[in-house]
């Protein structure tokens, strides 16, 4: 994971660079669940796929849900700072 932050941001001053220890593959699972809930899958479908318990990810969602249009819209412009 960190790996492709470096191919992905060669610049060492990037957001994702100096935070590239936060950087865990557990963090793509956690954007996996709240993107797939965006989409309007169910809990247990989304469960399914990411082979979790259905509480794991109702946990994730709560947490998250309600940040996945800023952050999407960061990412996509390459915020420093949402």
């Amino acid at each position: 994971m960190r790996q492709a932050v470096k191919t992905a941001y060669p610049d060492p001053l990037h957001y994702y660079r100096v935070n590239i220890k936060a950087v865990v593959a557990h963090s793509n699972r956690v954007t996996a669940a709240v993107a797939l809930f965006s989409m309007k899958l169910s809990i247990e479908d989304i469960a399914f796929r990411l082979r979790w318990k259905p509480e794991s990810v109702q946990h994730y969602i709560r947490e998250c849900s309600q940040f996945v249009d800023d952050l999407t819209a960061a990412t996509i412009s390459g915020a420093a700072i949402l």
